[in-house]
């Protein structure tokens, strides 16, 4: 109903038990073993479990204030519990019977709470203009993504994110034209990034680490145009400028020969006499581009009193963007293309296509 005072109220639970496994095994060149030199036939074998239990709450609230505006009001609630066992494996195959790795802490446990506040404003049935405000979080976990040395803390904790969206979705030319644009904001918090760190007996090694904070900010705006001179017809296209930086990372790995006057000044390595690392701070996040973009078209007409033909075709582009956390290797802008051919009932209860993907054969 859009009388105003009207309530409506949802709420919901959610719950999930899960295993996670991660196994690696590395091994030697048989060739080298057939030779006669002495080396054993895995320099490594390693297996860890993860046992995952997650419980949920979550309820939203919608207020007609006026019979053009609603306020939102929404939370969820959530606990997870993890726990790991890693086996280090000595044996030519995995066994549970492996030696059980001593590590700091083997349970990991987090609650928070995810609120959302949203406006809607809708003063005709082509226009709707919104507004919102959000909490999330990105669950911890366990670093068991390489070798893992005695009396180690494996463990990080939860990335939170907080931000907001403005925007509008409308109708124009009696519904041929369709048109959203947004604007957003997101601030991230003790962001799970790899970062350089003390790793017993080791000396430095790459962690996944609560090591880094960033923003990211950008305007997206897509539109569908149906000429009414061209039945069957749909244009559509759409483009995201997105700003994403690092508002600090500090002990980011630096690149390979990186020295101090290039920004590789952090983290001294006392076994090797030299810096490790280099603080991100306002570099751009990885595999983020600045612009993306696309447009395309799809026709159908009839070509018979029981078939129609379909045609369509996409350009995407992409601008460059950082492709290693270092920042040093950049995948240059590039765009695709894209096509169908298709042959089909009137009705839509079947449809035979040709689809051709990146018909320039661009190499990304």
């Amino acid at each position: 109903s859009d009388l105003p005072g009207r309530f409506n109220f949802m709420l919901g639970g959610f719950y999930q038990n899960a295993d996670l496994t991660y196994a690696f095994d590395l091994p030697v060149n048989k060739e080298l073993i057939a030779l006669g030199i002495p080396l054993p036939t895995s320099l490594g074998q390693f297996k860890s479990d993860i046992a995952i239990d997650t419980y949920s709450l979550f309820g939203q609230g919608l207020f007609k204030i006026t019979p053009q505006l609603e306020l939102g009001l929404g939370a969820r609630w959530t606990s997870e519990k993890r726990f790991i066992v890693p086996n280090l494996v000595t044996g030519p195959s995995y066994s549970p019977a492996g030696f059980v790795l001593p590590i700091v802490t083997n349970r990991l446990s987090a609650n928070n709470w995810s609120p959302e506040l949203s406006l809607t404003y809708r003063p005709n049935d082509n226009l709707t203009i919104f507004f919102n405000l959000k909490q999330a979080y990105k669950s911890g976990s366990f670093d068991v993504g390489g070798s893992i040395s005695p009396n180690t803390n494996i463990a990080f904790g939860d990335e939170r994110v907080r931000g907001g969206e403005l925007g509008l979705k409308s109708r124009m030319l009696d519904g041929a034209l369709r048109l959203n644009i947004a604007g957003y904001y997101q601030n991230f918090k003790d962001m799970q990034v790899k970062a350089n760190s003390v790793v017993s007996n080791t000396g430095i090694g790459v962690r996944t680490l609560n090591a880094a904070s960033a923003e990211i900010y950008g305007i997206d705006m897509d539109f569908t145009y149906s000429p009414p001179t061209v039945e069957g017809l749909s244009i559509y296209g759409g483009v995201n400028w997105n700003v994403a930086k690092y508002k600090d990372f500090p002990n980011a790995p630096c690149w390979w020969g990186q020295i101090a006057s290039e920004g590789c000044n952090q983290f001294l390595d006392l076994a090797t006499g030299r810096f490790t690392s280099q603080n991100l701070k306002g570099q751009r996040l990885l595999r983020a581009p600045e612009w993306t973009a696309n447009a395309g078209f799809d026709y159908e007409t009839p070509v018979s009193d029981s078939l129609k033909f379909r045609i369509g075709g996409n350009l995407a582009y992409s601008s460059s963007y950082s492709t290693t956390i270092e920042n040093y290797y950049f995948q240059d802008g590039y765009a695709k293309l894209g096509a169908t051919l298709g042959l089909g009932s009137k009705n839509g209860r079947w449809m035979v296509e040709l689809i051709g993907d990146n018909l320039t054969d661009r190499l990304t």
